[in-house]
């Protein structure tokens, strides 16, 4: 068996399955940073059927950060001087 197997499965090994990622994250109002949860349930049906999960903890950084381009929130001013033009 190899190093690289994984429940008598080597790495080469074609799968095919359904993976479905859900998660969380946080983005602060004041960093270009991102943190985030992640959980996914992932369903191999071929060669084997077979049940599995993975996880993922994790920080980014925004290397070209603006909060206007992430996130854009209108003011009630602007609603107000939009509504009376």
């Amino acid at each position: 068996m190899n190093d690289n197997s994984y429940e008598g499965h080597n790495a080469n090994d074609a799968m095919i399955g359904i993976r479905v990622p859900l998660g969380l994250a946080f983005l602060p109002a004041t960093a270009p940073l991102e943190f985030f949860l992640e959980i996914v349930p992932i369903l191999d049906v071929l060669p084997d059927t077979d049940f599995d999960i993975n996880g993922a903890i994790g920080v980014r950084f925004y290397f070209r950060y603006s909060r206007a381009r992430i996130l854009t929130v209108a003011t009630p001013r602007e609603i107000e001087c939009s509504d009376s033009s």
